[in-house]
């Protein structure tokens, strides 16, 4: 949990914090404005994995290795992080909401696009290239402009397969 603000604000609220909401809390001093550029850098690791593991994925599966297999090697050699969480739910199509039935994207396209635009304005300010927002952003609007706006961000494998060749999802319809 990242914390901004007044000292003596963030002293009383502390212990409601954690351990109920994180298992840590990173203070970053009084300058509300780090809290923003906080998320949006971790946004930005979150975003650069699912890059990482559209192409992966796609490449196992194209290569013959099949998409299994590279879960498995990411389980085995990152274990309990965000890597295997979010490869399981790119070969399980999760990512493909059905709204007919209540579901709803845990982080959608049309959040994660107006995010990456941040990112990379962040980094234009503080002169920093973004060449994994970039692709991340190009991909996430792909996947808007085919695949509609509701989509979990994670449908950007769906984007990679299909310009790979490979239909979009293994079972459910896009």
């Amino acid at each position: 949990m990242v914390l901004c603000g007044k000292n003596k604000l963030k002293e009383t609220i502390k212990e409601y914090l954690s351990p109920v909401m994180g298992k840590e809390i990173l203070d970053l001093g009084e300058d509300l404005t780090k809290s923003t550029k906080m998320k949006l850098i971790g946004n930005y690791f979150i975003t650069g994995v699912l890059a990482m593991l559209s192409e992966g994925l796609t490449l196992g599966e194209k290569s013959g290795l099949g998409e299994q297999a590279v879960v498995d090697f990411l389980e085995s050699f990152f274990p309990n992080t965000s890597f295997g969480v979010y490869a399981k739910r790119m070969i399980e199509d999760s990512f493909v909401i059905d709204e007919s039935k209540g579901g709803k994207a845990l982080f959608s396209t049309t959040l994660a696009s107006k995010d990456l635009k941040h990112i990379q304005r962040l980094g234009h300010e503080y002169g920093v290239p973004t060449e994994v927002t970039n692709i991340m952003r190009d991909r996430v609007d792909k996947s808007i402009e085919r695949f509609g706006p509701n989509y979990d961000m994670s449908s950007v494998v769906a984007v990679v397969r299909q310009d790979s060749g490979l239909p979009p999802t293994h079972s459910k319809g896009l």
